[in-house]
């Protein structure tokens, strides 16, 4: 496997969150240590099961200095609103590119979705 430009990349343990289920309208995952990357970074949603379905589910970005720190919103974070679809198994639902933030990120989700999420990092060969 190569890093080509636009091949999906993807390691076994940069998961924020494996079927990922929303209880009530948010869910926040686990933390990553990302640190300054320079914009190499993306964070990845894709569909854990069957016929998940998503309806103004919103994907923003929470930060701190500390893995075990108090995390807060990225004050000028993107936030990605995906307004509605049903996916399969392994369909990527959406991309965001992670811009340079605080060392380590937590992904907050939030929204309508049925069914379950995975949530991981991926790189962006350039």
């Amino acid at each position: 496997m190569g890093f080509e430009y636009g091949s999906e990349n993807r390691w076994h343990d940069q998961y924020f969150a494996r079927g990922l289920e929303l209880t009530g309208t948010t869910a926040t995952t686990d933390a990553l240590a990302v640190g300054r990357h320079h914009g190499s970074l993306c964070v990845v949603l894709a569909a854990a099961g069957d016929e998940v379905e998503a309806d103004a589910l919103s994907l923003s970005i929470l930060e701190s200095d500390e893995a075990d720190g108090t995390f807060t919103a990225k004050a000028d974070g993107p936030v990605l609103t995906l307004a509605e679809g049903t996916f399969n198994t392994g369909d990527i639902m959406a991309k965001l590119v992670l811009p340079d933030c605080k060392d380590f990120v937590k992904m907050q989700l939030a929204g309508g979705l049925t069914g379950k999420v995975d949530v991981y990092l991926g790189y962006l060969a350039r």
